[in-house]
């Protein structure tokens, strides 16, 4: 079964992860030396040192700690779906459960950030609704 799991997550919208999360820790029951990795991506340029998103991916993390071992990793700065595909090689993950959000005009245009993760990573993807 899948050992490692990441679950990207938008901090300023975070009952859309929920979703993520939940899938996660139902697949995670299914072994038991799974481990979720909660990832976010501070795109914030106001904050450099990312401080203030370390703390509020800490406290996500918290909230949602089950029996399931659960780690986050904060990256700064990046294209979404190439730092969650780059973080992703770089930890060994075998799944990533990501949330879907409604789609707007630009995801039909450009395509989604999830469509762009399952397209162009080597680990298996869940795009969760």
């Amino acid at each position: 079964m899948f050992h490692k799991i990441m679950v990207p997550v938008d901090l300023d919208q975070p009952d859309i992860a929920d979703r993520a999360i939940e899938a996660a820790k139902r697949i995670a029951t299914l072994s038991p030396e799974a481990q979720i990795m909660i990832i976010a991506i501070a795109t914030d340029p106001s904050s450099p040192d990312g401080a203030e998103e370390e703390q509020r991916l800490q406290a996500y993390i918290d909230a949602h700690r089950a029996e399931t071992a659960m780690d986050g990793v904060l990256t700064l700065g990046g294209r979404v779906p190439s730092e969650i595909r780059y973080a992703a090689e770089e930890m060994g993950v075998d799944l990533i459960v990501m949330a879907s959000h409604e789609p707007r005009l630009s995801d039909m245009m450009f395509g989604s950030r999830s469509a762009s993760v399952a397209l162009h990573t080597q680990c298996s993807v869940m795009v969760v609704r």
